[in-house]
């Protein structure tokens, strides 16, 4: 009997199977936006380029929860956030490309941005600026209003511990001052195995302080709706989210549209290189040996100075293969008066415009002497303006165009070679110093793919290890 009732079930467990669990969450929500003073930001924009949003709009966005990854789609674009990967995926429909995105650069980037704006607003408080005649638009921004946008949980303790919260008649206020936003709560639940990336969405992708991420978050259902008031230099925001629908998806991770194209940058002269670099095999420190050695018989030596400093940029952790070859061919190559006038520009570290010029004159000279290596003189000019304006307070606009022009200058060096790893290393420094953070992760991570052991790439390392250390709630 016990058997016939156990082939029963089974049979109806054939007809019936049991409905799958579904792995991930669609989350659909409406977006009005608005923005004080739009006329100020057209002022802006004139000025110093920036964009410049109408006063009032209104969009949908999905997201997609998955365990360890989420997605947001607002029709035109979708962004990918994988945390096992530590990175982002800008996902554009229309060009159909897909391009990652270090986090590390975003969190990297968001802590140097709280600082900066933190000091600004430190020497407008200590020298009394408000809004006058002379800057009517200006507003007071006090840290809570930027902790707003850039705090995290480890840096915002401070102005998190002013924030007083109040729920009254299902909705939850948090006030410092003025107020900073609310909430009601819908009751879809979060969860358990999304609770995580639904934290995560709310710390990438809203603009408030992280104590109140950390209530939403503690609520474990989603928000139906939410109203942010943003405060900045030049104008105010108000954001009025409002929670539509949620539908179960099968899926437990984000699949990538097929036949989109895979860039390493946004940067197209530079993702051509990058490509290149995948495509292609380093030169060995013998192939580099001889192609100096052709260069000295032929009386190049220019070229073959330039060559030498690229064998120390692409192999600077062998150097103990090479050194009885630099030991034979330095002295060689310093007989030639040009070649040891390049070498001493080379290593000079110029400390006026004056001596900047000079040697840029000089480099400039010297490049069509260079038949092999000449790519490699807008690296070491690059690297000169960078030293050189780069300890100025203040810059004209001459000087601003010449530091802007390094980068193709960096990107014209790697076109003659794209597999010098020291060449990224020094875009991506140049880039972390311009406060383009995705593209300086790009170059970094460039360079490990040619040489993971380069020594210079220990300074990223040592980025990361904080960002993890000091902002592990990011990854």
């Amino acid at each position: 009997m016990f058997r016939i009732f156990t082939v029963f079930c089974f049979s109806l467990l054939l007809l019936f199977p049991a409905k799958a669990q579904s792995a991930g969450l669609k989350l659909s929500f409406e977006i009005q936006s608005h923005t004080d003073k739009p006329e100020t930001l057209i002022k802006m924009g004139a000025k110093g380029g920036t964009t410049v949003l109408p006063k009032d709009t209104t969009k949908d966005i999905d997201v997609l929860l998955y365990p360890r990854s989420f997605v947001i789609n607002d029709g035109a674009s979708s962004t990918i956030y994988d945390f096992d990967k530590r990175q982002m995926l800008v996902v554009n429909q229309s060009e159909q490309t897909i391009t990652p995105v270090s986090l590390f650069s975003i969190v990297v980037f968001r802590d140097l941005e709280r600082r900066n704006r933190l000091g600004i607003a430190s020497i407008f408080d200590a020298a009394k600026i408000k809004p006058n005649a002379d800057n009517p638009d200006l507003q007071i921004v006090r840290p809570v209003d930027i902790d707003m946008i850039f705090g995290s949980e480890s840096n915002a303790k401070d102005t998190g511990a002013k924030i007083e919260k109040a729920t009254a008649g299902g909705k939850t206020t948090f006030k410092s001052g003025t107020e900073l936003a609310n909430y009601t709560v819908s009751e879809v639940g979060v969860p358990a195995e999304l609770q995580d990336s639904y934290k995560k969405f709310l710390l990438y992708y809203l603009q408030i302080h992280p104590v109140i991420k950390s209530s939403l978050s503690a609520e474990g259902r989603i928000f139906k709706s939410l109203e942010v008031n943003n405060n900045a230099n030049y104008a105010s925001s108000r954001n009025n989210y409002t929670f539509k629908n949620s539908i179960p998806v099968p899926e437990n991770t984000y699949v990538l549209p097929q036949n989109f194209k895979a860039q390493a940058v946004q940067v197209p002269s530079l993702n051509v290189v990058m490509q290149k670099a995948n495509a292609t095999q380093s030169l060995s420190v013998d192939g580099y040996e001889s192609k100096i050695e052709n260069s000295i018989q032929s009386k190049q030596y220019v070229d073959a100075a330039l060559g030498l400093n690229e064998l120390l940029l692409a192999h600077s952790g062998k150097v103990e293969l090479y050194k009885p070859f630099l030991k034979k061919n330095v002295p060689v190559i310093l007989q030639d008066k040009q070649a040891a006038m390049l070498m001493s520009a080379i290593s000079s570290k110029p400390n006026s415009e004056e001596m900047l010029n000079n040697i840029i004159s000089f480099m400039q000279t010297a490049k069509p002497q260079a038949r092999e290596f000449g790519y490699l003189m807008d690296l070491f000019m690059a690297n000169h303006i960078r030293t050189v304006y780069g300890q100025m307070r203040s810059l004209n606009a001459e000087q601003s165009q010449k530091m802007a022009n390094t980068i193709p200058m960096f990107i014209s060096a790697l076109e003659g070679n794209p597999r010098i790893a020291g060449i990224y290393v020094d875009l991506g420094n140049a880039y972390f110093k311009d406060f383009e953070m995705s593209n300086a992760w790009a170059c970094w991570d460039q360079a490990r793919l040619i040489d993971p052991d380069f020594p210079a790439l220990a300074n990223v390392k040592s980025f990361q290890d904080n960002a993890l250390k000091n902002f592990p709630e990011f990854f």
